[in-house]
């Protein structure tokens, strides 16, 4: 008895190794076109979840160790971002070749749009969803269709602040579509259009704390400015009165200097 139950469990070890990936050392050769890319590359899992990241070298090369298995694979570069699904075995080469991929380039109107971030996900099984930042990443070179997410809503800054830009529109290849997540599956020039509208700017707590401050200095010194002009005006009409009064000058000459002068005010006249 003893005897079979060691076997059952060396049985379901040996199992157990069998069906465990192969783990490999994998070489990444990027070509963005038709010339060795530098950037960073990313692995996913088919959930979306990032299982490793290396440095793409100037001769667009990176190495890393995985299991054996299917994965997205997504390179960022200074310009552009390449997205394909891998399956990786025991050939332990991996080319990543944007002349083989859908070319997808993005302009943003009008042209003052804050850089923004969208989203894509790749069109199958795979729950992988990528950021990509635009304009200052323009193209995306994706082996599969997307759907492309892109903010209903982007608020402006700085000198922009009292703006804000709503989608409006998508134009793909020149055909309009009107929902903020739409599907490319072919290579395709993508023009996102905004609305640009007022709006009371998004402020942090500390940022407001600032501009009450900011404001009651500023009430508090227009405050003291007036006080300090009215006394002037006052030391002012005090002084030509004196010099009227010792010149001979008569009450009723004193009078007309006092309303010209505005000392109706004065204590005492």
């Amino acid at each position: 008895m003893m005897r079979k139950v060691a076997i059952a469990a060396l049985l379901i070890l040996l199992a157990t190794v069998i069906c465990q990936a192969a783990t490999y050392t994998y070489t990444f050769q990027v070509y963005i076109g038709g010339e060795p890319a530098s950037g960073d590359l990313y692995i996913y899992d088919m959930g979306g979840t990032l299982v490793d990241k290396a440095v793409i070298n100037s001769s667009g090369m990176a190495t890393l160790i995985l299991d054996e298995g299917s994965y997205i694979a997504i390179v960022v570069t200074n310009t552009s971002m390449l997205s394909e699904i891998v399956t990786l075995t025991n050939e332990t080469t991996v080319t990543l070749n944007s002349s083989t991929m859908y070319k997808i380039s993005f302009t943003v109107s009008p042209s003052e749009v804050p850089v923004f971030d969208i989203s894509f996900t790749p069109l199958n099984d795979s729950a992988a969803t990528a950021t990509f930042t635009i304009p200052s990443n323009k193209t995306l070179y994706t082996a599969n269709p997307v759907n492309i997410t892109v903010p209903k809503e982007v608020r402006g800054t700085g000198f922009q602040m009292f703006y804000k830009y709503v989608f409006k529109e998508a134009r793909i290849n020149g055909q309009v579509v009107t929902d903020n997540t739409f599907t490319v599956n072919e290579t395709a020039a993508v023009e996102i259009v905004f609305e640009k509208q007022y709006a009371l700017p998004t402020l942090t707590r500390e940022q407001m704390y600032i501009i009450i401050i900011i404001a009651a200095v500023i009430v508090i010194g227009l405050f003291m400015v007036a006080r300090r002009g009215e006394t002037i005006k006052a030391e002012l009409a005090e002084l030509m009165e004196d010099e009227f009064v010792g010149s001979g000058g008569g009450e009723r000459e004193l009078e007309e200097l006092r309303r010209s002068a505005g000392e109706d005010e004065f204590v005492g006249a």
